[in-house]
C-alpha cells in the first residue's frame, strides 16, 4: 500500500491532461508490470468508447491485445457499470503459435468514475507478475484515485481554453476596457487601452485611473466608475481622455461579490472624436446654408430696390447735361448705388447665387495672372513660393472668380505678416477616396485638384477659425475689411462643387486647402465674340414683365423714349394673357424669374409654348441659378439687377439682332 500511496502522490502533482495520461501509463506499468495499457474514455451522450492514451512494449504484444475484441467488449460493458475485471489466464482467449516465446497472461479492466456517471476506463494486459495485487477492490480505489485526477485535469483544461478565449475576446474588443476596484485603481486593461498608452497591459495594472487616463490627481467630474459605485447600476457620459483630451464615450457597468456589494466596475471607454467631428461638420454647413439663405433673400431684395436708385439715377443723367448742377449729385447717388450694388453681389456670391460663367479653366494659369498681380502689391520681404500641377489642371468654373478667391487667400496671408514671411502656392491632382469624404462631408469621391494656399504668420485661434467664413466676420479693423472676403471664397467655392478647409495655429500660420473637381476636358474653350450694336435704339415691342411698380415704371420709360413700344405685366398670369393677345407684335421679353401667381420658369415654357420663337431675356435679383442656366440655352440673354440704362439698352439690342436658328436658340455664328 506504501507504494501505492507514493505511485498516487506522484501522479497528483500532474496538472494538465496530457501529463495526467502520461502519468497514469507510467504508474500502471511501475505496479502491475503491464506490456499493454489503454485509457479509454466513454461518452455518456452516444455510449461510444474513445481512446485518450495507449502503450505498447512490444508489437507482438499489441497485436494479442487487438485479438481479445470480445473480451474488450466485455470488460467495456462491466466498467460501464463500475464494476472492475480480472482475467487471470488468456490461454483460452488467444491462438497463438507454438513458435512464439512470449504472450500475454493476464487481462485488467480499471473503472474511471466521475461525479454523477462513469467516466471511462483502463484495460492493460501483461505476463509478469504485478507489484501489487490485482484484487478488484485495490482496483477500485485505484480507478477512483486516477479518474478524479483525470477529471481534474480536464476541468483545469477547460477552465485554461476558457480564460483563454475570455482574453482573447478582452483584447479584441476595439474600445478601450479597462476593470476598476473601489479605489479608483486597475486590475485588469485590454490590448487596446495598451495600445493606446504604447505599454504592455501588465504595466497598466495597479495605477489611479484618473492619473493614469485623464492625468490628473482626483477623479473626474461626473466620474461613471464612483457612479456606478454609489447607485449599483451601469452610469454612462462623455469623458476626456489622455493629455490631448480625445472625447470618449465612457459606460461603467457594476461587478458584485457574492453579497451583492459592488466590488469594482467593468469600464468601456468609445472614442467618439471624429464623431464630434462630423457632427461640428454639420452644424457648420447647416450654419452656413442658413446665413445663405438669409443673405441671399436679403441680397435680391435689396437688389430690386437698388434697380430704382441706380435706374433712375443713370436715367436722369441721360436727360441732363453734365454742366447742370443736379448732374453731379446724380453722379454721387449712381456712384453709391453701384457701391450698395457690389456689397450685395458680395452677399449673393456668398449665397452661391451670385454671377458666375461655367467653361474650362485652367487652374495654374488662374495661379500664374494672380501671382503676376501680386508681385506688384505684396511688400518685398514677402517671398512667394509656388508649384504646379503637373498633367491635367482643368476645372469647370468662372475664372474671374477663382482669380478672386485666390487673390483674397493671398492678401489675407499679406496680412498676416506684417513683419514679412513665405506665401506659398501650390496645385497637385489627388484623388479623394470614400474615407476621405466620410470625414468632410459635402464632397463626392473623386478625381481633384488642390489648390494650397499657406502663409508663415501670426496664425488663428480657433474660435476665429469657427467663423471666418460667415458674413461681415472680420478681425481688422472696419476701414481695413467687411468681411465679405472669406465668406464669398466660400460661397464661390461651394458654387464650383468644391470643398474648402483651413487649418491654422496662434503663431504658426495658416493653410487654405481648396479641393476643386477635374473638369475633363483637354483645353479652355474660347470666348465667343461679343456682338457689336450700333445704335442702341430700335422700334420693336417689348413685353416687360416684373412683379415690381418701380422697375415697371422704370423700363418703361427708359424703352419708350429710345424709340421701342413697351406692354406692362405685373404677374406670369396676366403676362400669358398679354402675350397670347399680341403674340404676332411682340419682338422680345423682359422676364423676372420671380414674379406672383407663377414662377419665371413656368411663364417661360408658356410663351414658347405660344410661339417657339419668341426672344427672351432672363432678368432677376439673384444670378442666373441650375434652373436659369438650363433656360439660358434657349434665350437671348440674362441680365442681373442692379443695372444701368446703357446695359439694359445694349442687352436688349443684342437679344433683337441675334440671329435665330430654326429651333429658336440663338445660332452658334452670333
Amino acid at each position: 500500500m506504501c507504494m501505492l500511496n507514493a505511485a498516487m502522490s506522484s501522479l497528483a502533482r500532474a496538472t494538465t491532461l496530457n501529463e495526467v495520461l502520461a502519468g497514469t501509463l507510467a504508474t500502471l506499468r511501475h505496479l502491475y508490470k503491464s506490456e499493454v495499457i489503454s485509457i479509454q474514455e466513454l461518452d455518456g451522450e452516444s455510449d461510444e468508447w474513445r481512446t485518450l492514451q495507449t502503450f505498447s512494449s512490444d508489437p507482438r504484444f499489441w497485436g494479442q491485445f487487438q485479438e481479445l475484441r470480445e473480451l474488450q467488449a466485455t470488460a467495456r460493458q462491466k466498467l460501464a457499470q463500475g464494476f472492475p475485471l480480472v482475467v487471470e489466464n488468456l490461454q483460452d482467449f488467444l491462438e497463438i503459435p507454438a513458435a512464439e516465446q512470449i504472450q500475454l497472461k493476464y487481462l485488467l479492466a480499471i473503472p474511471l468514475p466521475g461525479k454523477d456517471k462513469i467516466r471511462g476506463g483502463i484495460l492493460m494486459a501483461g505476463h509478469l507478475e504485478p507489484v501489487i495485487p490485482r484484487q478488484g477492490c485495490i482496483l477500485l480505489l485505484l480507478g477512483n484515485y486516477i479518474g478524479n485526477v483525470i477529471g481534474n485535469a480536464q476541468l483545469f483544461h477547460m477552465v485554461e481554453h476558457a480564460k483563454k478565449e475570455w482574453e482573447q475576446t478582452f483584447d479584441s474588443i476595439g474600445d478601450m476596457v479597462t476593470i476598476i476596484d473601489k479605489d479608483c485603481v486597475i486590475v485588469r486593461a485590454n490590448r487596446a487601452l495598451a495600445d493606446k498608452l504604447k505599454k504592455h497591459p501588465r504595466q497598466i495594472v495597479g495605477h489611479k485611473c484618473f492619473k493614469l487616463l485623464h492625468c490628473q490627481e482626483e477623479p473626474v467630474e461626473n466620474c461613471p466608475h464612483l457612479r456606478t459605485l454609489q447607485t449599483k447600476k451601469p452610469t454612462s457620459g462623455e469623458v476626456e481622455y489622455f493629455p490631448e483630451k480625445i472625447v470618449h464615450q465612457v459606460t461603467a457597468s457594476p461587478i458584485f461579490d457574492k453579497q451583492g456589494e459592488v466590488i469594482a466596475s467593468a469600464h468601456i471607454a468609445h472614442d467618439i472624436s471624429e464623431q464630434r467631428k462630423l457632427e461640428a461638420q454639420v452644424r457648420q454647413m447647416q450654419k452656413m446654408e442658413s446665413l445663405g439663405t438669409l443673405a441671399g433673400g436679403i441680397a435680391h431684395d435689396f437688389n430690386n430696390l437698388l434697380e430704382g436708385v441706380l435706374g433712375y439715377a443713370s436715367y436722369l443723367k441721360k436727360e441732363l447735361s453734365p454742366e447742370d448742377p443736379i448732374y453731379a449729385d446724380l453722379s454721387i447717388i449712381e456712384s453709391s448705388a453701384a457701391q450698395a450694388a457690389k456689397l450685395s453681389k458680395q452677399l449673393l456670391t456668398f449665397a452661391r447665387k451670385g454671377e458666375h460663367v461655367r467653361q474650362p479653366v485652367d487652374l495654374n494659369k488662374v495661379v500664374e495672372n494672380v501671382l503676376k498681380l501680386l508681385s506688384r502689391t505684396l511688400d518685398g520681404n514677402i517671398s512667394i513660393e509656388q508649384s504646379y500641377a503637373g498633367g491635367d489642371s482643368i476645372v469647370e468654373g468662372d475664372s474671374g472668380q477663382l482669380e478672386q478667391v485666390l487673390m483674397n487667400l493671398c492678401l489675407n496671408a499679406r496680412d498676416a505678416m506684417p513683419r514679412g514671411g513665405k506665401l506659398s502656392i501650390s496645385t497637385q491632382p489627388v484623388y479623394l477616396d470614400e474615407y476621405f469624404t466620410q470625414y468632410h462631408l459635402g464632397i463626392q469621391p473623386g478625381h481633384f485638384i488642390l489648390l494650397s494656399v499657406s502663409d508663415t504668420g501670426v496664425g488663428m485661434s480657433k474660435s476665429v477659425r469657427e467663423k471666418i467664413f460667415e458674413p461681415f466676420f472680420t478681425t481688422k479693423r472696419t476701414d481695413k475689411g467687411s468681411g465679405l472676403g472669406l465668406a464669398m471664397v466660400y460661397g464661390i467655392i461651394k458654387n464650383h462643387k468644391g470643398y474648402i478647409n483651413v487649418y491654422s495655429e496662434r503663431g504658426r500660420g495658416t493653410v487654405f486647402k481648396i479641393y476643386l473637381p477635374l473638369s475633363g476636358q483637354r483645353a479652355p474653350a474660347p470666348p465667343r465674340e461679343a456682338l457689336k450694336i450700333d445704335s442702341l435704339r430700335g422700334t420693336e415691342t417689348v413685353l416687360v414683365v416684373d412683379d415690381e411698380t418701380n422697375i415697371r415704371k422704370l423700363l418703361s420709360r427708359i424703352l419708350r423714349q429710345n424709340g421701342y413700344k413697351v406692354l406692362l405685366a405685373q404677374d406670369g398670369r396676366e403676362a400669358v394673357k398679354i402675350f397670347s393677345e399680341y403674340r404676332r407684335e411682340v419682338d422680345l421679353v423682359i422676364l423676372d424669374m420671380i414674379t406672383p401667381n407663377m414662377s419665371g420658369a413656368e411663364v417661360y415654357r408658356l410663351l414658347k409654348q405660344i410661339r417657339d420663337d419668341i426672344r427672351i431675356i432672363i432678368c432677376s435679383g439673384y444670378s442666373a441659378d441650375t434652373q436659369t442656366q438650363e433656360l439660358l440655352e434657349n434665350t437671348q440673354g440674362f441680365i442681373q439687377k442692379p443695372y444701368r440704362v446703357d446695359e439694359l439698352l445694349t442687352k436688349v439690342r443684342q437679344a433683337l439682332e441675334t440671329q435665330l436658328s430654326p429651333a429658336g436658340k440663338p445660332a452658334s455664328g452670333k
